[in-house]
């Protein structure tokens, strides 16, 4: 809650990240033969992500056994439990995606994903589905920067209280290993630099947010496909994930609702 970022290790099995990559590569190039052909509109396979030169977000669904899969591993281990114990198990999904950022994608601005409030809106799980180093584009965080203060200041319009204060932050790369994560507070400050990547990888970052059950709107479009978005509580995943036994079971609702 100080620092409104953390960094946690491990929170799918490596196995799941890299079969969700594969599935994502695949899903991206499936997605964009749908929009051309004009078997669905584009913004239900893709969200429209700030600076789209070189960049993509794949809106997953649920109901396939890899997206499921990571899914699971997320809200039955450490990550749904810090959004249940902030938000609440009545948390709704907010967004289920993946960023892809492919060689030669620009450095975004920085940015929150949501105005200030007193209360966290969002909390957001990136999970990088390969190691990513400081060349491919990783996130900069910076941290503690989700307070009234903070945002008073970045939003001024004073510009030089805003350089001031991007100069003074303690600015964090979030360069993870695969299947490590970084979870944060919609409201914290951060932005995609450049994938100046010499051997021109794509960075795959998959993420999930939940928002307060109190909110309707946070102040920001949400990442998903139209037919989850705030249909699913954090304790309907728990709980649809508990009625199945194996790992790459799609639980029923998951089913339905796609």
């Amino acid at each position: 809650e100080r620092q409104g970022v953390a960094r946690l290790a491990g929170v799918v099995r490596r196995s799941t990240a890299v079969e969700l990559r594969r599935f994502v590569e695949e899903e991206r190039a499936r997605s964009e033969r749908e929009v051309r052909a004009g078997l669905v509109p584009a913004l239900a396979r893709r969200a429209d992500v700030l600076l789209k030169s070189n960049r993509a977000d794949v809106l997953l669904p649920l109901d396939a056994g890899e997206v499921a899969a990571a899914a699971r591993e997320l809200v039955v281990g450490p990550v749904g439990d810090i959004v249940s114990e902030v938000l609440g198990p009545t948390a709704k999904l907010r967004e289920l995606s993946c960023l892809v950022a492919d060689a030669g994608a620009p450095r975004q601005v920085v940015h929150p994903d949501t105005p200030w409030r007193p209360t966290p809106a969002l909390l957001t799980c990136f999970v990088a589905l390969q190691d990513v180093d400081a060349s491919m584009g990783p996130t900069l965080f910076l941290p503690g920067t989700h307070t009234e203060a903070c945002h008073a200041e970045f939003f001024s319009s004073d510009h030089r209280r805003k350089d001031d204060l991007l100069r003074a932050a303690d600015a964090r790369l979030s360069t993870l290993a695969a299947a490590d994560a970084s979870l944060f507070d919609s409201r914290t400050l951060h932005c995609g630099t450049a994938n100046a990547d010499p051997a021109r990888r794509s960075r795959y970052v998959f993420y999930l947010s939940f928002m307060r059950p109190d909110i309707d709107d946070p102040g920001n479009p949400g990442s998903i496909r139209p037919c989850y978005d705030k249909q699913l509580t954090l304790a309907d995943m728990r709980r649809a994930f508990a009625s199945t036994s194996d790992q790459g079971e799609v639980p029923p609702l998951f089913d339905r609702l796609s």
